[in-house]
């Protein structure tokens, strides 16, 4: 998944990982481990400045993409989809 302002590539995994890649060499800038389990889904800020994903572990999390650190993490205690 390409980044709104086209400077990273995210790429979700199912070894808990996600690979952010530079689109224009596509050399890894960074493997972010961001779940225990498959990521089922990531997405983007509308400013490309964070990265959303929520893996089979049924947490919701938020990367500060400057940084690669984790700033926020949510529980689901019900299914997710």
């Amino acid at each position: 998944m390409y980044s709104p302002d086209n400077r990273v590539i995210a790429i979700a995994s199912e070894n808990g990982t996600i690979r952010i890649i530079d689109p224009y060499s596509y050399k890894e800038i960074k493997v972010i481990q961001a779940h225990e389990g498959k990521v089922n889904s990531i997405s983007f800020s509308g400013d490309s400045r964070r990265l959303a994903s929520v893996g089979a572990d049924k947490l919701v999390k938020i990367f500060d993409l400057s940084t690669f650190e984790e700033t926020m993490s949510l529980k689901e205690e019900g299914e997710v989809e």
